[in-house]
């Protein structure tokens, strides 16, 4: 199966510093086939796993941008819990909307600066 952005992200990683997929899911003390599962999307990504393999990259000095936000789109959801109701009306706004790839570029670029990496 293919991996996810999520996923990407996390096998580069474990490539980065030298870890194997049996050793991360050794020392976070899950299976191996759990942990491929979290990469390929056929589990999903909950805040406590990506908090978990953020730390574990962090202990190995190796940071992983956007990695919320790559679950989040590994997992075809955006949390929306402890948001103001005025952000939680433009995001479910912009959600439904038919935009075109130039006013989706248009309002990226209204933005401030992100380190996205898609």
């Amino acid at each position: 199966m293919q991996l996810t952005l999520f996923g990407k992200a996390v096998r580069k990683a474990r490539i980065d510093s030298g870890c194997t997929l049996k050793t991360m899911a050794h020392e976070l003390n899950i299976s191996i086939s759990y942990l491929s599962a979290l990469e390929t999307g056929k589990k999903k990504i909950s805040p406590k796993w990506v908090k978990l393999i953020e730390q574990y990259f962090l202990s190995n000095k190796i940071y992983i941008h956007n990695l919320k936000s790559l679950a989040d789109l590994s997992n075809n959801s955006v949390s929306l819990l402890g948001l103001p109701k005025e952000h939680k009306m433009l995001i479910v706004h912009i959600a439904s909307l038919q935009l075109t790839s130039e006013q989706v570029q248009q309002i990226t670029n209204s933005l401030p600066q992100t380190n996205y990496h898609l």
